[in-house]
């Protein structure tokens, strides 16, 4: 089916598939004519006399050098003999299946025949043709000299063989194979497939508890449904594979059987290879990999979050690596993550791999991903009109006049000063347009705009130091490494960690003894919007801060879990606490229409904090309360999406919309999608693109020398201020969502 519509994209001309499609045109002319490989080219004598068994000698085994013949060989993991890939068997099969691939591939889409003739003639010579047919065997695989003649290790020679398998069905119907030719394969494949099963190194690579028992299911399940026996295959997925991927792989993502290697993230990688191609397997059988999630947390698409960031060469693995990473090891399994999984942060990371894997790569055409729409060209086009509205603010704006907060009834920008709640956003913007492209203008930019909010790292009497030195010295850090960016984050997260009571289990969001209005009878207030002001204690505790500040943050969302989201999904602006017992109080409101009332921004605060909060401990209740809030508010949208200030206000209430609660949410609810499986994501995906749609269309300022980039947004309407203006933290998470919705994240 996907081949079908790359083929019918192709004659249509689509530009986006030429560079593979050419790529894989002269891949294929180089096979035409090129001699066909066989077992029995090797000079070796394999032990049993005869060329046609395959044989190997394992890669990471070196001659003994306290030893004078060398024997027995010692071990040394992760680095190649180079004498192992000298007359290997192993690559005489990869060449024969490469060519294979990519003339099945190139007859299927051009309907060449010469392409499938070719096919059939390498074919023929590796099963087929008795005088240089291999035996359906790896009895010596992985040979050890001096230890072993042969291995179940071995057995991971073959794993090319589920997309030769693949090329060979395309190759059925024009003529390439004989009906002998095609019943003499069949015949091969049965007998490797019962070998795989019964024999003692088949017996023992099943055992095997890391890559090599995924790519002995991955083969053992492309041999059955090649030679018809889907009960086979869908027991091995259904069963093997799922208990496999439930021991491999933690809810974090992390592989710890390929992690321990001395080349943990190519094992990473390889080992999703095999995962992935097992997934796609499993939908011809009923077998649904791709969404199953261990009991312990596991699954795909968290171990393949966990790898994707590091496709892009400049990002470092924590680990250290043996060699150099192959670039091009990410790419089916990413490309196919992409496609059965719809999140765009795969899609983000093939970008960052070299041009001949992201662009003219085979897979493109095998995977590839949808066509543009309309609204892929809107948020281009908002994205680049909203970058270009705040370069020119921040080139006009004086810094120490302050920092950006909302816009005069000239459009305008009101400076504050770095203490106000909001001084952190517009530093934190240029960051992320920064992050977009590297340019060295919004790093200067950036670095012009964070120097002055240091001071706000040592406020004790606000619980927003989050949003005032994590978006401007977090993100500074993540984005150059500054040293001192660092030392500024841990300062401003023990600040904030004074304001912790152990009783309550959370940070306290105001100090209300001084208040004049009713604010001052509140003992102990927490107000939902301090969910987002987490991720600062959550990073600086797993990153050279005190470990308690973690523990903190964990303890404050499900707190706030509890205490802010109501049953129905709606959620309570303010949370009262006895400071003493830690009892709840009561809820009610400051910013909403009324105590039972749903704030609109505090609806968005809900959903983007808890699916970040989820992201960090992976604690279900966290991400139940991200899922529920986007739920409500999903079903309480208007016809255009973007929220009123509050979304339960009676007919006579003012009723001006909140573009900031609108950006807010669908900046949290792409975050939400890339945790679920992907029959689940779609939804908050497709009211994500509603939101930003809206906004993108309707929502953006006109040029202006010095304002906002969205209109129509709402502070405070109980307190009549901020009404209908820009403010910057609207524009903010609008280009965060833009971001993430091509799945580019700031981790």
């Amino acid at each position: 089916d996907r081949l079908a519509a790359a083929r019918r994209r192709l004659i249509a001309g689509e530009p986006s598939l030429q560079p593979a499609f050419h790529a894989l045109i002269d891949s294929a002319r180089a096979a035409l004519d090129a001699p066909s490989v066989s077992v029995v080219q090797k000079r070796r004598v394999p032990p049993s006399g005869n060329r046609h068994d395959y044989m190997s000698l394992a890669p990471y085994w070196w001659p003994d050098s306290t030893k004078p013949n060398g024997l027995p060989f010692v071990r040394r993991d992760g680095v190649v003999n180079p004498e192992s890939r000298v007359d290997h068997d192993g690559w005489r099969m990869y060449t024969m299946a490469s060519r294979v691939e990519a003339l099945a591939l190139a007859h299927y889409l051009t309907d060449d025949a010469r392409y499938a003739t070719a096919a059939g003639r390498h074919l023929r010579a590796w099963f087929v043709d008795s005088a240089t047919r291999m035996n359906p065997n790896l009895e010596y695989g992985q040979a050890v000299p001096g230890v072993t003649v042969g291995r179940g290790i071995g057995i991971i020679d073959t794993r090319h063989l589920p997309p030769l398998l693949d090329a060979i069905r395309l190759l059925d119907g024009t003529g390439a194979l004989s009906l002998a030719d095609r019943r003499t394969i069949t015949a091969w494949c049965s007998d490797y497939l019962k070998w795989l099963r019964e024999s003692t190194n088949g017996r023992e690579e099943r055992a095997a508890a890391n890559n090599h028992g995924v790519f002995y299911d991955a083969q053992v399940a492309s041999l059955a449904l090649f030679v018809g026996d889907t009960a086979t295959a869908r027991r091995t997925i259904g069963e093997s594979t799922r208990a496999r991927l439930a021991a491999q792989i933690e809810a974090t993502g992390r592989q710890p059987h390929e992690l321990e290697r001395t080349r943990p993230l190519h094992y990473s990688v390889f080992n999703l290879d095999a995962f992935t191609m097992l997934a796609e397997m499993g939908r011809h059988v009923n077998v649904d990999l791709w969404g199953y999630t261990a009991p312990s947390g596991g699954s795909l698409a968290t171990a393949l979050r966990f790898v994707a960031p590091f496709a892009d060469a400049s990002v470092r693995f924590p680990m250290p690596e043996v060699g150099d990473e192959d670039p091009g090891a990410f790419v089916a399994p990413l490309r196919r993550a992409s496609i059965a999984l719809g999140d765009p942060v795969f899609d983000a990371a093939i970008r960052h791999l070299p041009r001949q894997f992201s662009v003219t790569d085979r897979s493109v055409l095998e995977y590839a991903s949808p066509s543009r729409t309309g609204l892929d060209s809107l948020a281009d086009m908002a994205f680049a009109r909203a970058a270009a509205q705040v370069e020119r603010a921040a080139n006009a704006l004086d810094t120490a006049k302050g920092f950006p907060r909302s816009t005069n009834p000239d459009g305008s920008w009101n400076q504050k000063s770095y203490r106000d709640w909001t001084a952190g956003f517009f530093a934190g913007t240029l960051w992320y347009l920064f992050q977009n492209d590297g340019d060295p203008k919004w790093r200067a930019l950036a670095e012009k705009w964070t120097a002055g909010m240091e001071p706000a790292s040592r406020i004790l009497s606000s619980h927003d130091v989050g949003f005032m030195v994590f978006d401007t010295f977090g993100h500074g850090y993540l984005l150059t490494g500054n040293p001192h960016y660092k030392e500024v984050v841990l300062e401003a997260a023990r600040s904030l960690s004074t304001r912790f009571n152990p009783a309550v289990g959370a940070t306290r969001s105001w100090n209300t003894g001084n208040q004049t209005d009713r604010r001052r009878d509140w003992k102990f207030a927490v107000i939902i919007d301090n969910m987002m002001n987490l991720e600062l204690l959550f990073w600086s505790g797993t990153h050279g801060g005190d470990t308690t500040f973690r523990r903190m943050a964990e303890s404050h969302a499900l707190v706030s879990a509890r205490a802010h989201v109501r049953a129905d999904g709606s959620v309570a602006h303010v949370a009262l606490f006895d400071p003493v017992s830690g009892a709840l109080e009561r809820t009610t409101t400051w910013q909403g229409f009324s105590d039972s009332s749903a704030w609109a921004r505090g609806q968005g605060w809900a959903i983007h904090g808890f699916a970040n909060a989820y992201a960090r401990t992976r604690r279900p209740e966290l991400l139940a309360a991200a899922r529920t809030s986007a739920d409500w508010f999903i079903a309480h949208m208007p016809a255009d999406a973007v929220p009123y200030w509050d979304f339960r206000l009676p007919a006579d209430a003012p009723h001006e919309r909140d573009a900031s609660a609108a950006a807010i949410a669908a900046s949290g609810m792409y975050d939400l999608a890339r945790w679920l499986p992907a029959t689940e994501s779609g939804k908050y995906r497709v009211a994500a693109d509603r939101l930003l749609e809206t906004l993108a269309r309707d929502y953006m300022a006109p040029p202006n020398a010095a304002g906002a980039v969205l209109l129509h947004s709402v502070g405070g309407r109980p307190q009549n201020t901020e009404l209908d203006v820009g403010l910057t933290y609207a524009d903010y998470y609008f280009i965060e969502g833009l971001l993430r919705r091509k799945g580019t994240f700031l981790e």
